[in-house]
């Protein structure tokens, strides 16, 4: 009996027909076992096999075996999908189709995101000696999944996810992104304070290329905070800035997150002698003005962002001396007496921090250059009038020319817009013609 008449009379009742279709799962295995395979009569039974799966108990063994059996990459795709169709339907176990993907599939990671829907939380052992042995790719796919599951499923798995900070280059990458993404350090236990002191070595060392250091960099400032390392990668950063390299606004952040308050009188000082001397170029006086701008924002959370124009404000700093006071017995409750003192001592240090830029910015007050004058005036409203314009750290402020402005300003109209402004057009100008004429014969 062919296979389309038996799925028709197995549609109305299968029981009858048990033993054609367990022949036809041996036809299978014997279509498989061919030097010369049918892939699309091999295609054909699989996709009848799957619709009656729940027939037979020896279906997801065949097709388990089924894809090491196969001789071409298409074939093993639909058998692979096939086996999935399978895990779908609990026949098959999430851990016996993982271990089937690792095994026969070349490039594993492109059924991550299949995999997530089917993973359990018994299936990190699996992962873990897979990530343990497997070549690049198999690591790169269990290292997500570790993440993965650590997150889910809040297992312990914190020692396997900082030792991606030292693994192949893909695997680092991807443990950077995992850590600059969630940023929530909690989860780590005390031990891997040993990670964050690894790390700096590393980063001191400087093996790396730029793009990795800088990572590395970012990473660390997580782990500084965290642990509380006395270690600092700031005047790595620092020295490192340069404008005509992409990464100067990851330097700036680096540099702006490390930062505490025992070093950040230092620290702008560093900046003023690196940065904010009038001999500099004018793009690294924007950036020494920019940190300067970030970092007291860091320490003072009554600066509130906001969407205004740094251009449209005051030029005369000393106006804003006045405005957005802050009483603080209007916004401190009496009896909350350790609140009151530690916001009196973090007003205390923000007057210190304050005065201290003020001295350092003084000499740009009143200069013509649009870009310094911009950033300084951004610095300035901060510091005095407790707004931030929201502006990256690494914006400097250019002049647009005529072509430019007209391109920004410019409305874009569809085609039917512009038939019917220029149908308007023409009837304006008949109108205007008739007047004309009409004025004439007067």
């Amino acid at each position: 009996m062919d296979i389309a008449t038996l799925s028709i009379n197995m549609d109305k009742d299968p029981s009858p027909y048990i033993n054609e279709f367990r022949k036809q799962i041996s036809s299978f295995e014997h279509l498989l076992n061919l030097n010369k395979q049918p892939e699309k009569l091999i295609r054909q039974t699989m996709d009848f096999l799957l619709r009656y799966s729940n027939l037979d108990s020896s279906i997801p063994s065949v097709f388990l075996e089924s894809v090491r059996k196969s001789k071409t990459m298409k074939l093993k795709n639909a058998l692979i999908a096939a086996n999935l169709t399978l895990t779908y339907k609990k026949l098959i176990k999430s851990r016996d189709f993982i271990k089937l993907v690792l095994d026969e599939v070349t490039d594993c990671p492109k059924f991550i995101y299949k995999i997530k829907t089917i993973i359990q939380e018994s299936d990190q052992d699996i992962i873990l000696e897979y990530y343990n042995t497997g070549n690049e790719k198999q690591k790169l796919f269990c290292y997500f999944f570790i993440c993965f599951l650590s997150s889910k499923y809040k297992l312990n798995l914190d020692k396997f996810i900082c030792t991606g900070l030292f693994d192949n280059p893909k695997v680092r990458k991807y443990c950077y992104t995992y850590f600059l993404e969630t940023k929530d350090m909690s989860l780590l236990s005390e031990d891997c304070k040993k990670y964050g002191d690894k790390l700096y070595k590393e980063i001191v060392g400087r093996k790396d290329e730029r793009e990795f250091l800088v990572y590395k960099m970012k990473v660390f400032v997580l782990f500084r905070t965290r642990f509380n390392i006395k270690n600092s990668v700031m005047p790595l950063a620092l020295s490192m800035i340069d404008p005509e390299k992409p990464d100067v606004k990851d330097l700036m952040n680096v540099i702006v997150d490390s930062v505490n308050k025992e070093e950040v009188m230092n620290v702008v000082k560093i900046i003023s002698e690196t940065f904010c001397s009038p001999f500099k170029d004018d793009d690294m006086i924007c950036y020494g003005l920019g940190l300067m701008r970030g970092i007291y924002i860091k320490f003072d959370k009554k600066v509130i962002s906001s969407n205004f124009d740094d251009e449209d404000t005051i030029d005369d700093e000393d106006a804003f001396d006045d405005e957005d006071t802050f009483d603080d017995e209007d916004t401190i409750d009496d009896e909350d007496t350790i609140k009151c003192k530690s916001n009196d001592e973090n007003n205390l240090f923000c007057e210190t921090l304050k005065e201290c830029i003020l001295n350092y910015v003084e000499c740009f007050k009143g200069l013509k250059n649009k870009s310094i004058a911009y950033a300084y005036r951004s610095v300035i409203n901060v510091l005095k009038n407790k707004k931030n314009n929201g502006k990256e750290l690494a914006y400097i402020h250019k002049k647009l020319s005529k072509e430019e402005k007209r391109e920004m300003y410019a409305k874009k109209y569809t085609k039917e817009e512009r038939k019917e402004l220029f149908t308007r057009k023409s009837k304006r100008k008949f109108k205007l013609s008739k007047k004309r004429i009409r004025k004439n014969k007067k």
